[in-house]
């Protein structure tokens, strides 16, 4: 590791600046950070042509956790170097930043020549433990979802040990209203990119690249920000099919399952997926869960973000047809749950009722005050919100207030402390093959 004092001559201008230089194999930029010294008020970073802001009174752990988010990289304390109360970023020579990927957009992962597999083993003990890791896939113009979402399910999500959430944007998607909601939640990270729609498949792997970096999760569960996720029913599911008593190494693909989906190449649709067809050959898609809410279990995701960094893995237009693609030669245990509504058409609402109201006594005889019927689920929906084998993700919530009326009606469903022992209807037999599914041991978390 080169600590790089040569840098601080030729730019160092004043002592309330800190000049960071980050050398690549490839390339190398500089990094601009502003502060005063000790209280450390304000960062502002500048990465190949973007700022980004850390507000509030910081500590130097702060600061060394916000430029390895920033960065993508792994950086500890240990890659810093003193000089007097001011600091500089030293990293080692062996760090590759790869620039494109196959078909020419913009790299999002930063990889040691290290391997994947010895990243992750071996440091469990220095990433935060949880059960289940939950990335959000949103962008500009959807923060009206994002807090109806926290207000919904996301804050509750947040327990230590069990369950984490995190909302996943490009970087080309902040502006200063989501620089301002990401320093009040702390529950945004930033993934480079372009933002298209086809840029949804490189957030979903970013998911991956970035829980399996800085978590020591059991499973993954990639969502959108117009889905309800019945977290903690879904910690209670994971465990009941865990195979090895510390659910590791679970194998595990599960979501609501798309089969023999047809593969579309007519010019201009939405899914045109041409690029399939001509990568593949083939007229239909390996069985894949639909992109509104699917869970890979850890190991699989390191598998992939492996093979990303190694080989780089084929993009089409379509995430989660995409995902099953790359999964399919794996020996993985598939699950198509029935209560994880994932699919891509509207869910669960009946139509609004319009119907005269009461004469409005200060209009015209001829007026009348129209009355709308409330928020009423289908009768599929309603009968399993509150069951013993409930929904665990119900996807395309169209509003804020549907969001918000599904989360509350989920929060006054009765707690049944006996629940957590039994199992759903719809694992029971993914669960029977496990043998002794130890349900008695799960506990309501």
């Amino acid at each position: 590791m080169r600590e790089l004092l040569s840098c601080l001559p030729h730019f160092f201008r004043r002592e309330d600046c800190v000049f960071l230089k980050v050398t690549f194999e490839e390339i190398t930029y500089t990094e601009q950070m502003h502060h005063r010294l000790g209280a450390l008020p304000a960062f502002k970073i500048y990465t190949t042509g973007r700022r980004y802001t850390l507000e509030g009174q910081q500590s130097f752990e702060s600061l060394v956790a916000f430029i390895s988010a920033k960065t993508m990289l792994l950086v500890t304390a240990a890659h810093f170097g003193q000089a007097g109360r001011n600091w500089w970023l030293v990293l080692s020579a062996t760090v590759v930043y790869n620039d494109l990927i196959n078909n020419h957009k913009k790299e999002i992962f930063s990889e040691s020549k290290v391997s994947q597999s010895s990243i992750t083993e071996g440091k469990e003990s220095q990433l935060d433990d949880t059960l289940l890791f939950v990335g959000i896939i949103s962008g500009r113009g959807y923060r009206h979802r994002r807090l109806a979402v926290r207000d919904a399910w996301a804050t509750a999500c947040q327990v230590p040990g069990v369950s984490v959430c995190r909302f996943i944007l490009s970087d080309d998607e902040v502006t200063e209203l989501v620089q301002e909601e990401m320093q009040e939640h702390q529950d945004i990270v930033l993934v480079h990119g372009e933002t298209t729609y086809k840029s949804i498949l490189l957030k979903t792997l970013f998911v991956y690249e970035y829980a399996v970096r800085h978590y020591d999760a059991r499973f993954i569960l990639k969502t959108d920000d117009d889905a309800f996720v019945h977290t903690r029913a879904m910690v209670q599911q994971l465990r009941l099919l865990c195979e090895s008593p510390d659910c590791r190494r679970e194998r595990l693909y599960m979501g609501k399952q798309c089969r023999r989906g047809k593969v579309i190449v007519t010019p201009g649709h939405r899914w045109n997926n041409e690029e399939y067809y001509n990568h593949t050959g083939l007229e239909t898609y390996a069985n894949y869960m639909f992109g509104g809410g699917y869970i890979l279990s850890s190991d699989v995701a390191q598998a992939l973000v492996h093979m990303q960094s190694k080989v780089s893995l084929k993009f089409t237009p379509i995430e989660d047809a995409t995902i099953g693609f790359w999964v399919m030669a794996m020996d993985l245990r598939q699950i198509d749950h029935p209560k994880m509504n994932s699919n891509f058409w509207p869910c669960c609402f009946k139509a609004l009722e319009r119907r005269p109201g009461h004469k409005q006594a200060s209009a015209p005889s001829f007026s009348f005050i129209q009355e709308v019927s409330g928020f009423q689920l289908d009768e599929e929906t309603e009968a399993g919100i509150c069951s013993d084998d409930p929904w665990i993700i119900l996807h395309k919530l169209d509003s804020p207030s549907k969001m918000r009326y599904v989360g509350a009606r989920v929060a006054a469903c009765p707690q049944n402390a006996s629940a957590a022992h039994m199992i759903p209807a719809s694992i029971a037999p993914w669960v029977a093959k496990i043998g002794n599914p130890g349900a008695s041991s799960v506990d309501a978390t």
